[in-house]
């Protein structure tokens, strides 16, 4: 689930928070945390409610009815293509970063490399992912300790209290979006569900910390001058070996996250989609639905890093977080199908404080 969350919206963070005023931007940073921690939970409940195996389409098909299904599917695709779409753009100048060349070239090399392993399935994502998250974790310690000498504390000192005081919350909402990861995180945990409450909240928590410590190790060296794909212009400046650590780390993580969520596409398809009555998606053509409509969309469309995870992060994810509200909602109102092994307390209150925020960013990006 970690692997899952943390991904291009890492590299988006720290620009979003330097234009943003990066105070309020940390405060925006840890209150969308917490709450889409607790909208996970949400998830979590629903997943543990429910005897068989779904997607997100397949929960809003039996929570909401067929109309419920094929809206959460449009939007689950939508936000989960442009998700992959901006992983196709910012592995693409990461990797020119690291060896030159061409960027949209590289993009592709990536693409052909992540479409290979995304076809082998969870289990081989699985291992990679623990192991690339464990990389991870360890190169941003290096970067923290490396920039110590460049970093500045007056960078850090700006603020924004004007209307665009909620710039940075479509960067942010994106950088916590990963409820499509609850339900194979169920199926890791199989005999063990008493452990998903516990997984959920570290899963969310890990992200977070990381948030933090990367935007401000960089913000505090680059400033206003803090690039869309934090780490080029993080090594720009810094020297070689952190240019070539920093988007080693941009590299990993938009690879695990890639292949996390394209995963979790496949088996959408695969598992919760007819074109037909009766007539199921194989596994082949599910992978090639989930790879081929963001090559379509990386070959013929603006690929601009920041715009991709606004829209993403505040229009796609907040109509999910939306949907995933009403779907525990329902639940609510009957007897579940298997006693789940933790129930969320005061649910009442959190489910109005969620649909606020998640409606409050929606409108707030579409008409900024």
């Amino acid at each position: 689930m970690t692997g899952s969350i943390i991904g291009a919206g890492i590299l988006g963070l720290p620009y979003a928070l330097s234009q943003n005023g990066v105070l309020n931007g940390l405060v925006i940073l840890v209150l969308v945390g917490l709450g889409i921690m607790t909208l996970h939970l949400l998830v979590g409940e629903i997943v543990l409610s429910t005897a068989r195996s779904h997607q997100l389409t397949g929960f809003a098909n039996k929570y909401l009815g067929s109309a419920g299904k094929w809206i959460m599917f449009q939007v689950f695709m939508a936000a989960s293509y442009g998700s992959l779409l901006a992983y196709l753009v910012g592995g693409g100048q990461v990797l020119a970063a690291i060896f030159g060349g061409a960027p949209r070239t590289w993009s592709l090399i990536f693409f052909v490399f992540a479409s290979a392993l995304l076809y082998v399935g969870l289990r081989v994502i699985k291992r990679i992912g623990f192991v690339i998250l464990g990389a991870i974790l360890v190169v941003v310690f290096l970067i923290a300790i490396a920039c110590l000498n460049h970093w500045q504390v007056a960078n850090l000192v700006t603020y924004d209290f004007s209307w665009g005081t909620f710039y940075a919350y479509g960067v942010v909402l994106y950088a916590f979006l990963g409820a499509s990861a609850i339900y194979q995180a169920r199926k890791v945990l199989e005999g063990q569900e008493h452990l998903m409450r516990k997984a959920i909240i570290v899963s969310n928590l890990i992200p977070m910390f990381l948030y933090i410590t990367f935007a401000v190790v960089v913000i505090g060296v680059t400033g206003l001058n803090t690039t869309q794909v934090a780490t080029v212009g993080l090594g720009a400046l810094v020297g070689p070996e952190i240019n070539i650590l920093g988007n080693i780390f941009a590299f990993l993580a938009l690879s695990t996250s890639f292949l996390t969520l394209g995963n979790a596409v496949k088996e959408t398809y695969f598992y919760d989609f007819d074109f037909a009555a009766n007539v199921k998606v194989d596994r082949f053509i599910s992978w090639s639905l989930t790879i081929l409509v963001p090559l379509f969309l990386f070959l013929l469309a603006k690929n601009d890093f920041i715009q991709i995870l606004t829209f993403v992060g505040a229009v796609a994810g907040g109509l999910e977080g939306l949907l995933l509200l009403l779907i525990y909602y329902k639940l609510k109102q009957q007897k579940p199908e298997r006693p789940p092994e933790y129930k969320l307390k005061n649910y009442q209150l959190w489910l109005p404080i969620l649909f606020l925020m998640m409606t409050a960013g929606l409108i707030y990006n579409l008409i900024v």
